[in-house]
């Protein structure tokens, strides 16, 4: 008997897809000062990375690390919070942050935000496997290409451009467009 909550793989190549768009939206909330957040650490994890073979994927899993950008008793902070829907104290409380990974995650069934730092064991889980490291700001995905881990370091670059430093993996997305309905354009 099969389960009616159980969705559909997806195509890897649609995942590469949604990598993109989580990408650019990483970068739109960084430089927007409306967020009160800013993502400092995205990590791609799970099957996406681990399992490159695999054509069929259930999810993309995606680890995000936020800052503040204002302090939390400011104007800026308070507008933010009074912007949360509903009657939610709790989502009030919040509100700031949840809007970060809303956005981002753009209510997308097959995208998984999980939260860095909030979770000890989480991170620890997360971190022991192999990680793809997503650029945080528009400065580093404007020089194109894959950024170093460091000036000094002598890197191997596969054919999608990938820089392969042992379990990490830094990607560059540009000129992505995203449409009106959430597809990804080149």
């Amino acid at each position: 008997m099969t389960s009616k909550n159980k969705r559909a793989k997806m195509k890897r190549e649609t995942a590469d897809k949604l990598l993109k768009a989580v990408q650019k939206r990483i970068l739109e909330v960084n430089a927007n000062l409306m967020f009160c957040y800013r993502v400092t650490e995205a990590l791609v994890f799970g099957s996406y990375v681990n399992e490159p073979e695999r054509q069929m994927l259930s999810d993309l899993d995606i680890a995000l690390r936020l800052e503040p950008k204002y302090p939390m008793d400011s104007p800026e902070f308070q507008a933010r919070r009074n912007a949360a829907p509903g009657g939610d104290f709790l989502l009030y409380l919040c509100w700031p942050q949840e809007e970060v990974y809303r956005y981002i995650r753009k209510r997308h069934p097959y995208i998984s935000i999980h939260k860095l730092g909030v979770f000890k064991e989480e991170d620890e889980i997360i971190l022991s496997n192999q990680t793809m490291q997503l650029m945080v700001e528009k400065e580093e995905a404007e020089t194109g290409g894959v950024q170093p881990l460091s000036e000094n370091s002598s890197k191997h670059f596969d054919d999608a451009g990938c820089e392969n430093s042992g379990t990490a993996v830094q990607l560059v997305f540009k000129g992505l467009t995203e449409s009106e309905n959430g597809e990804v354009e080149e």
